[in-house]
């Protein structure tokens, strides 16, 4: 499980978390999002972290980490909240898995919030 945070909690960040809290803030989301950057850096931390503000019913730009979204992003158990890892030793993520994920994801609506997320 990977610990789910807030945007005030991220660290050296400053033009990509200004940059989701606007985007939260209008209310317009694009289709994908690429974190790119070296590794270690919090991409990964940085997008739950996104995910778990649009999620949250407390409706600000950050999450509160107190509502039921909130605490099902920090226990990796939200339904509209999916994961593609690497399948096997490999650090590569194959092409044909993300396209099987996307394809099965886009047959259905999201449960609970009105976006699905996938990291």
């Amino acid at each position: 499980m990977i610990p789910a945070m807030s945007f005030a909690a991220i660290r050296d960040q400053h033009i990509a978390v200004r940059f989701l809290r606007n985007v939260l803030a209008r209310g317009r989301y694009p289709n994908g999002m690429l974190f790119w950057g070296p590794e270690g850096v919090g991409k990964r931390t940085t997008a739950i972290a996104f995910a778990k503000a649009l999620f949250c019913t407390a409706g600000t730009d950050d999450a509160c980490g107190q509502c039921l979204a909130c605490r099902k992003v920090d226990h990796d158990n939200h339904p509209d909240l999916k994961f593609i890892r690497p399948a096997g030793k490999t650090r590569i993520i194959k092409v044909e898995l993300v396209e099987e994920e996307m394809i099965s994801l886009a047959t259905y609506r999201p449960f609970e919030g009105g976006w699905r997320v996938v990291v």
